[in-house]
């Protein structure tokens, strides 16, 4: 698992009630393929929204100004 995904995870953990990486992962990819069931559609959406998070706090990270003690 990448830094993106450990970060989108917990963002996924916290914000949506996940536990499992996988079965999200899973569920986005059955909503991917086509299916209405509302429970993958959902988790399609908390997939999605978490790793733009991610990388939204990846960039601000990465183009944060070091603090000298």
């Amino acid at each position: 698992m990448t830094s993106r995904q450990r970060l989108a995870f917990i963002i996924l953990q916290l914000n949506y009630g996940y536990t499992s990486w996988r079965e999200a992962l899973r569920l986005a990819r059955a909503a991917s393929q086509g299916s209405t069931c509302e429970k993958a559609q959902a988790a399609a959406d908390a997939v999605r929204a978490s790793l733009r998070a991610a990388d939204a706090a990846l960039a601000t990270v990465q183009t944060a100004e070091p603090v000298l003690a």
